[in-house]
This record gives structure tokens, C-alpha cells and sequence, in this order.
């Protein structure tokens, strides 16, 4: 995994699953992470085993547009760049993909997640 060297990884949906494992895969092949989720606890663990130097986390939900432009700021000072964004959140709206309403799919629209 040498291409992951030195790039910078903005991680939604990163404290657990493939989006935890993606942030440690990386960060232990050598790239810098910024991590954003709603479990502040468990983002904060992640962050913890990756290490400081080459992590920073911003709680946040993913319908927040606002946060994810903050976790931006975050991560250029930190690292000076983002090289890579990995979406790994969804949103449920609480029903089967073909009984989704128009007012749920415009909750998404209206966030710029599907524009």
C-alpha cells in the first residue's frame, strides 16, 4: 500500500466498521486521516490506536452540511491538504428503497447528498 503514503483521507461513517477499519488501514500504511461520525466515544478510540500525529475527528452527522466543511478546515491545518474523501455514511429513511417518499428524498437532496 505504498501509493497511500503521505495522502491525506477524509473517513465519514469512521468510528467502527469499514469505515473504523478503513481509517486504521490506512494511517498504518503511512497516510493521514480525518474522521467524521456521530459516536464521538468511539471515533475518540479510533483516533487513539491511529495516533494524534496522523488522526483528528470531528462528531458530526452526516446530514450536517456545515460539519463536514469544518472537518475540511480541520484537516488542511492540520495536514495542509485532502487527497482523498471516502463517503462512507448513508441515511435511512425508514422504509424500502421503493416506498421512499419524495419529501424523504428531498431531506437528502436539500443536505447535497444526492446533487
Amino acid at each position: 500500500m505504498e501509493n497511500v503514503q503521505n495522502k491525506v483521507v477524509l473517513i465519514t461513517g469512521a468510528s467502527s466498521g469499514i469505515g473504523g477499519a478503513t481509517a486504521k488501514l490506512l494511517a498504518n500504511n503511512g497516510a493521514m486521516v480525518a474522521l467524521r461520525a456521530r459516536r464521538e466515544e468511539r471515533l475518540g478510540k479510533v483516533v487513539d490506536e491511529i495516533g494524534t500525529d496522523n488522526a483528528v475527528y470531528l462528531k458530526s452527522d452526516v446530514t450536517d452540511l456545515n460539519s463536514l466543511k469544518q472537518l475540511v478546515k480541520l484537516a488542511k491545518e492540520k495536514f495542509g491538504k485532502i487527497d482523498v474523501l471516502f463517503a462512507n455514511t448513508g441515511l435511512y429513511a425508514g422504509s424500502q428503497p421503493d416506498n421512499v417518499e419524495i419529501s424523504e428524498l428531498a431531506v437528502l437532496s436539500n443536505n447535497g447528498h444526492l446533487k
